[in-house]
């Protein structure tokens, strides 16, 4: 479960929670982030479950979850944002 938001001006904001209880946020999830040139990174969230890129040059971006944190399985999670 998660949340994906692009309304942060040429940021990608995700939280990573628990698919039965939202309430909790779920640190060391791991995404990768394809840009526009094809360009690859990853991001992990924090503690609070929350990831914030930095500044994104404008373009389409897919984020994928590649690892899932500790306890937790991996499920195949994918978004589509433009920047």
């Amino acid at each position: 479960g998660g949340t994906a938001d692009g309304q942060l001006a040429s940021k990608i904001k995700l939280t990573k929670v628990d698919e039965e209880d939202k309430n909790i946020v779920l640190a060391n999830a791991v995404f990768e982030v394809t840009g526009p040139d094809n360009q690859k990174f990853e991001l992990r969230t924090g503690n609070d479950g929350t990831i914030i890129s930095g500044v994104l040059k404008q373009g389409t971006y897919t984020v994928r979850e590649i690892q899932a944190p500790t306890g937790y399985q991996w499920r195949y999670i994918y978004f589509r944002s433009n920047s």
